[in-house]
């Protein structure tokens, strides 16, 4: 493989060596400060040529290939760096819409370039899925960026990464089945069993079963298609419509290679071929034709919805005469429609070959795009409303009032500290006094806030069974699909859109990161209480430690968190504030199994409050 001057064994090579020059890396200062120069201007021009000829900063070296000194230029233009990636970044400049189509249709080149510098995550996710990206690149790409990546946004493309790299895997699973199927294709398994490749939307797979069938002899696509023609064999029409679809394109194209016979006007088949052809155009045309009869069905508005970007004008006619595009575009904007068919509407008319129906999706992709926006407002807000709740129950409104009282007393005491010595000389018995009067305070108001955390009043288990449910309403909450107003399950929100979700719920409960340990805290101190009084298993205490330390375990290895720093100690506040959130639902659940026939008699707090002040400095100094 030639590459401007440089030669490579292949593709792997090539792609091997650009990505261990230049994939994310990055100059140790930024790139403002790397160039600025305080010397004279010919000075200047030297150091930049300097740079330019030595450098492998791909930051650097983009902005010398622009300077305003033409020898500055031409040098980088002349570096590995630009003979090799450089010059193909023009690709990064264009619009969202059209790096997609890149990343899906583009030459090998160009794809590097985007996997190497893309930063939007639907467009990368594009590049992963174009099988100019190998296996081998896809395991060399990970081990890379688990290396060099940094901040939150690599973490992100490492996921999905991974993810494509299952798909691949999968994606070669089926394909060596294909293979096995297509070499036996005499039984009836076997014919049924390769229909399911025939719907399936991954580019990869399609693409790959598409060389796959177009080759195969005759014989063995009559089977598929004859056992294609069958009903039963697929879930809904929808299924049906689209293989029936996919063998068309096939039998096309082997017409157009010469793999069909036909006679000496190569647009006529033969009898046999082209009664195969006019088997599946007419058993294509009755399921739309079908449609007519159950449009609540959302199966069928995505049938008319292909059909209105089918190449076959007597399709689209028929399509049209039953529901118009400005139909289907309409009930994607009803906001009961579900999520998951909204998506698939979008996604088929963007490749609509009218620019009027294109601009239209757009403005429907936007108006989404706005609802999402305030359903993760709305999801922030809800967060917090919830967390509020929490924290007016299980005495946590006395015990801010204790603390605050405590915090006052500490105040006061800090700030006679720094008039000591006058006071000393004046009022110093005085001084001593209040020292110890403002200690047994504070000390009394620590007692009861002690108390609130050990108690286990009957009324504390109905506050616990409360912020049980509270905690799992915000748990749930993080799926988005909740707030989305669609009907649907988390799954059928695209994936880049739960990230954003979840980093933006964590965010809000990131603000009560404290408030979140403290209860996990009172948690496990009733359950400790409990323990001791009414539990004989001498190793509850072992047990129950041990299995909050597998709960961080656990939570770690599904958040591929690679840190060894204890979750309490982790500056990542939205992630910890996720972590005990999960800590404290699962001690109430078990405080509630476990003990919640304990809960009973009155509160320890309000016994206290009833007491004399006397009283309670006396049981302070004791």
């Amino acid at each position: 493989m030639k590459v401007g001057k440089f030669k490579f064994k292949n593709e792997v090579h090539y792609f091997n060596y650009i990505m261990q020059r230049y994939f994310r890396k990055t100059p140790p200062i930024p790139t403002h400060i790397y160039l600025q120069f305080d010397k004279p201007e010919d000075e200047v021009i030297l150091s930049k040529k300097l740079i330019a000829a030595n450098c492998h900063f791909p930051a650097i070296l983009n902005v010398l290939a622009h300077d305003k000194h033409e020898e500055v230029r031409n040098i980088v233009y002349q570096s590995t760096y630009w003979q090799l990636v450089g010059k193909y970044q023009d690709v990064l400049g264009f619009g969202k819409r059209e790096r997609k189509a890149f990343a899906r249709n583009e030459s090998k080149h160009n794809i590097f370039i985007l996997l190497m510098f893309e930063d939007d995550p639907e467009v990368f996710d594009e590049v992963l899925n174009n099988p100019a990206i190998s296996l081998t690149m896809l395991v060399r790409y990970i081990q890379l960026l688990q290396k060099r990546g940094r901040g939150r946004r690599d973490e992100h493309f490492l996921r999905l990464a991974r993810q494509a790299l299952n798909r691949k895997k999968d994606q070669i699973l089926k394909l060596s089945l294909l293979q096995r199927l297509v070499r036996h294709p005499t039984a009836p398994k076997n014919v049924e069993a390769i229909l399911p490749f025939l719907y399936k939307e991954e580019s990869l797979l399609k693409r790959t079963v598409f060389n796959t069938l177009r080759r195969v002899d005759q014989e063995v696509l009559k089977r598929v298609i004859f056992a294609a023609m069958n009903a039963s064999y697929f879930e809904s029409a929808l299924q049906q419509f689209k293989a029936i679809s996919f063998l068309l394109e096939i039998l096309q194209r082997r017409r157009q290679t010469g793999n069909l016979r036909y006679s000496n006007d190569p647009s006529i088949f033969l009898p046999h071929n082209e009664y195969l052809w006019k088997l599946l155009m007419r058993k294509r045309l009755n399921i739309v034709k079908n449609c007519a009869e159950d449009l609540a069905n959302f199966s069928n508005i995505l049938i008319l919805t292909y059909c209105h970007i089918d190449k076959d004008s007597e399709i689209r006619a028929l399509a049209n005469k039953t529901l118009s595009v400005e139909d289907i575009l309409e009930i994607a904007r009803d906001i009961t429609t579900p999520r998951k068919i909204f998506v698939e509407i979008i996604r088929i008319l963007d490749n609509h070959f009218d620019e009027n129906i294109v601009n239209k999706v757009q403005e429907l992709r936007l108006l989404e795009t706005k609802r999402l926006k305030e359903a993760l407002h709305e999801m922030e807000k809800t967060v917090q409303a919830y967390i509020d709740i929490i924290f007016q129950s299980l005495g946590y409104d006395k015990i801010n009032d204790f603390r605050g009282v405590i915090n006052s007393l500490e105040f006061v005491n800090k700030q006679i500290n720094k008039y000591e010595e006058r006071l000393e000389q004046t009022v110093n018995s005085e001084l001593n006094a209040l020292r110890d009067v403002t200690s047994s305070i504070k000390g009394v108001f620590q007692g009861w806030i002690d108390a609130i955390y050990y108690e286990t009043s009957a009324r504390t288990l109905t506050e616990l069974e409360y912020v049980k449910d509270s905690i799992e309403e915000i748990l749930n909450l993080k799926d988005l699909h909740h707030l989305t107003l669609r009907p649907g399950t988390s799954e059928d929100v695209e994936n880049n859109i739960r990230q954003k979700a979840h980093k933006i719920w964590q965010s809000a409960l990131s603000i009560y990161l404290g408030r979140i340990k403290d209860l996990s805290e009172m948690l496990q101190r009733k359950t400790l209480k409990l323990a001791r009084m009414y539990d004989r298993n001498q190793n509850f205490i072992k047990d129950f430690k041990e299995a909050l330390l597998e709960l961080e375990t656990d939570y770690k290895k599904q958040i591929a968190c690679a840190l060894t720093l204890p979750c309490r100690r982790c500056n990542r506040r939205g992630c910890a504030a996720e972590r005990f959130l999960k800590e404290s639902h699962f001690l109430i659940e078990q405080l509630i199994d476990n003990f919640g026939e304990y809960f009973n008699g009155q509160s320890d707090l309000e016994s206290i409050l009833q007491s004399s002040p006397d009283k309670l400095l006396s049981q302070h100094n004791s």
